[in-house]
């Protein structure tokens, strides 16, 4: 709710339940990525390669950069809970 209140002209999505490549998809087309990281903690999804994901911890101030396959099982211990968006017009 309170991204759709304010991403005005953004299409907020709900892509709980998701794989991580799945998610990455929306990382490539330019848009960033909500995911939960832990019980009450979330990050930002911020780019990635073949091998890496970076994250943006907002509580630590920091960004990490995870394999891909250590991201995942991090994600899906967290519920696969993920909220991005798209620009609309």
């Amino acid at each position: 709710e309170i991204l759709k209140k304010n991403m005005e002209h953004c299409l907020v999505l709900d892509l709980t339940g998701c794989t991580l490549d799945q998610v990455l998809y929306y990382s490539g087309e330019g848009s960033l990525i909500y995911v939960r990281t832990g019980e009450e903690q979330a990050g930002i999804i911020t780019g990635y390669n073949s091998g890496s994901v970076w994250v943006y911890d907002p509580g630590k101030d920091i960004q990490r950069q995870m394999g891909r396959e250590e991201a995942q099982k991090e994600f899906e211990k967290s519920g696969s809970v993920y909220y991005t968006y798209l620009r609309i017009s």
